[in-house]
Parts: C-alpha cells; structure tokens; sequence
C-alpha cells in the first residue's frame, strides 16, 4: 500500500501559521514516526522551509548553531569559510558535536555514514530504467516505483541465505586415466556370483572408488544464483540492446537510435 501526504492544498495553507516554516517537514516527520521510520538529510539553504536564523550561523569555520521545533532538529553546520551545511533530522534531539579536529555535529557524521545509499540507488536505477519522457506525473511516478521494485528484488536476490551444496568436482577430470583404472579394476568377479544384489553393491563399490579418485566429492557455497527470469534469450537481448546503443553513441545515426528502440522495448 502506498501512502501520500499533500503540503498544497488550501486547508493546510489557511491552517499554517506563517512563522512556522518547517510546518511541511514537521507533518511529514510524524507520519514517519508513526511507521517507527526516522528523516535524515541535507536541506538547501535556499528553500522557504529553512529558517532565517540558520542561513546565516557565522562566519568562522567549524561552527554550528541549532534549531529545534517538535519532533525536528535542524543543524547548520560551516565547514569552510563562506559556505554552510544545512541538515535535518528526526532521528536527533540533542546539540551533540564530535569531539575530533572538525568539530562536526553527530547529525552530519551519521549523514555521512549512509549518504552513499541514495547515489548507489540512482546509478543503478539508470542502468536498467524502465522510464520514459512523459508529461504525465502519475505515469512518471509509477514508472520510478517499477524501477524500485526492480532494484529491490535485486537486493533480496543478491543477500539471499547462503546455499551449501555437495557435488563432485570434475574440473581435473581425465577420461584417460579413469578409463585405464576402469579397465584394471576386476569387475569380471561378478560372473563368479550368484545373487543379483551381490553383483549390484560389488559393481557400485568399485565405481564409487574409481570416481572418489578422479572425481572426488568436496562442498561449495553457492552465493550468487541467477533469477529464474533471465533466461539465455534474454541475456542475449540485452547483449544486443547494448551494443546497439553503444553504436548510436559512437555513430549519432537515426537509424542506430531506432534499431536501439527496437531492441529496448
């Protein structure tokens, strides 16, 4: 089930007061907390939501002010001269600093910590996107949720539990040799025997022997499965959809762009 939450309708705007700029964040914040969800991340000092008193902290380095407004805690942070870093959190509600050379507030350490999730998220989105140039926002929106869905079932493909297998190892196998041990080993007792499952267990002993040594029995962890979905055809689709983009690249020809749709849709 998707949830939303709208910031534009007149009832809202009537309702807001208007020195509360961060009315919007605020909401949003315990919609969050309600799925026991927190909200981390930088804020443009240019947006309206940012209040006045932070856009400005001070001019000497490593300094931080703080603002906190219910469930919200907004931090300014000024690494260098003439620029300053604006983050926003729910997760913090205290004015807690670093104690190393930067003097960092611990909202900005752990931004940095997980900042890098998002960036992976979208380069790998863009691999394999789903989207198309639309003037439609609802297509537009369910087009990025495909594309999340997707990179999700990628994620839960790759951290799936680890499979532990016994097989026998044939990478060293040489026909030859098991052949010539097959030939000296004396399977012509049978004929000396009279119950059919004493020729059977006689049979299979030696042979179990004979590939216990030309193909020994050993375990291996199976961590990478394909999906079941990407057959060879598809594999080899998207081998071709590749290069054909990669000759429209290299070309600029209309006729490479449509062979290139072609092949992508």
């Amino acid at each position: 089930m998707i949830s939303y939450l709208r910031f534009d309708d007149k009832i809202s705007r009537s309702e807001r007061k208007a020195y509360d700029k961060l009315a919007a964040i605020k909401e949003l914040a315990k919609f969050l907390l309600s799925k026991n969800q927190t909200l981390l991340g930088t804020v443009r000092k240019s947006k309206p939501n940012t209040p006045n008193e932070l856009k400005v902290p001070g001019i000497s380095e490593k300094f931080s002010k703080f603002a906190f407004t219910g469930e919200v805690t907004m931090v300014a942070y000024v690494p260098k001269k003439e620029r300053i870093v604006h983050v926003l959190s729910t997760q913090h509600s205290d004015n807690s600093i670093s104690q190393n050379e930067y003097k960092k507030p611990i909202m900005i350490e752990d931004y940095n910590k997980s900042k890098g999730g998002v960036d992976n998220a979208d380069k790998l989105i863009r691999e394999y996107t789903c989207a198309r140039r639309t003037a439609r926002w609802p297509y537009r929106i369910f087009m990025i949720i495909l594309d999340i869905c997707a990179l999700n079932a990628f994620i839960l493909n790759l951290v799936r539990k680890r499979v532990r297998k016994i097989i026998r190892d044939f990478k060293w196998f040489d026909q030859t040799a098991f052949l010539n041990d097959l030939s000296l080993s004396p399977l012509s007792n049978i004929l000396y025997m009279n119950n059919i499952d004493d020729k059977i267990d006689y049979i299979m002993f030696y042979l179990l022997q004979l590939f216990d040594t030309h193909a020994p029995i050993r375990t291996i962890t199976v961590t990478h499965r394909s999906p079941p979905w990407i057959t060879d055809n598809v594999k080899y689709m998207m081998m071709l959809r590749d290069q054909a983009l990669a000759k429209y690249k290299k070309t600029r020809l209309d006729t490479s762009w449509t062979y290139y749709k072609t092949l992508r849709n």
